[in-house]
């Protein structure tokens, strides 16, 4: 779903970051990441990739001024953090698992606009889109 976004938003003229970190810490997901980053290229978008865990509040901080050093500011958050969600009958998911996907959806969400709305403040526009799994 993620990626599908940010397709349309480059072909529609938006510069991308494209975080992977939340739940994909796996070569394969870098991989991903990098063939999203060449097609983004592609379209003549400027694309930042980060491997940024959303339910930590230092590696959002992190990711945020990475951004604002490279593009300058944030117009428009997407919050499509989660999807770890293990395909079983709801009373076999173990309690830990469930606390792990609901922070990386409530708290990933929370935190990521906490460090972004601050700057859309300022400039008086923004957009906040959220995408629940």
């Amino acid at each position: 779903m993620g990626r599908s976004t940010a397709f349309v938003l480059a072909n529609n003229g938006a510069d991308i970051v494209l975080n992977f970190g939340t739940f994909h810490r796996d070569t394969e997901a870098d991989k991903d990441a990098k063939k999203v980053e060449i097609v983004i290229k592609d379209m003549g978008r400027r694309v930042v990739l980060v491997k940024a865990d959303t339910k930590r509040e230092d590696e959002v901080s992190t990711m945020v001024e990475k951004v604002l050093s490279e593009f300058g500011k944030i117009d428009i958050l997407i919050n499509n953090a989660g999807g770890g969600w293990e395909p079983r009958d709801y009373t076999e998911i173990p309690f830990e698992h469930w606390k792990e996907v609901l922070s990386a959806e409530i708290d990933g969400a929370f935190l990521t606009m906490k460090h972004i709305v601050p700057g859309m403040r300022k400039r008086k526009w923004g957009r906040i889109i959220h995408i629940g799994h």
